[in-house]
Order: C-alpha cells, then structure tokens, then sequence
C-alpha cells in the first residue's frame, strides 16, 4: 500500500504531514476521510491533545494501540495551531455508527461506562 512502510503497519512521516497539511488547507468545517487503519492510528498516536490523554487515559491509550475495525468510522475533533509550524491536535475521538475497534471493543467498554450514545448516532 503506497505510504505504508515496507511491512505495510506504519505510515510513513511524510505521508502523515502531507494529511495534515492536504487538511488544513481545505476551506471547510467539516470532512471524511477513508484510509487504512494504521494511518487513522498513526494520526491519533502522534496528534493526541495531552489534555484529551489526562482526561480520558485509558480510551486515548486503546486508540493509540487497538487499529479501527474494517469500515469503522472515527469522528474526531482537531485544534488547527495559530502556528503554521505546529502540529495539529485531537481534542477528541468518539467511533460512530455502531462502529469499533479491532478487537469489538468501544469507548464504553474501554472505559467501563454504559452504552455509547456517540456511536449510536
């Protein structure tokens, strides 16, 4: 898979700073993206708002670890830096549409809290 490294589980640095910069340059509010899950967690392991880490460790930490399931979808809220140099951040991350991770897991399970309203949208 192009942008993939060679056992095709990592994206490549560049290809996850094109994303960023191919985002940011889109006049819009909103968008959905379809890609691979490894890019998809490449994106959240290394844009994680450390604020978004403190306050909910152990979700952040099985987005970091667990790959989105086939078909997933992943609504995500980013912080555009006033900073052109800076990176951008995930505020927040919340699997849509009945939708999880790899292993069946959801942000309620993950975190032990009834049902997911987000995910049922």
């Amino acid at each position: 898979m192009v942008g993939l490294s060679r056992d095709n589980t990592v994206p490549r640095p560049h290809i996850v700073t094109r994303f960023w910069i191919d985002a940011e340059d889109k006049p819009t509010n909103s968008a959905i993206l379809v890609g691979h899950s490894h890019l998809f967690r490449a994106l959240l392991k290394s844009n994680m708002d450390p604020a978004f880490k403190a306050e909910c460790p152990v979700w952040t930490r099985a987005l970091s670890r667990k790959k989105l399931d086939n078909g997933a979808c992943l609504c995500i809220e980013v912080e555009w830096p006033a900073d052109p140099m800076a990176k951008p951040t995930i505020r927040n991350a919340n699997l849509m549409f009945g939708t999880k991770l790899s292993d069946g897991s959801t942000r309620a399970t993950v975190e032990g809290v009834g049902a997911d309203v987000d995910e049922n949208a």
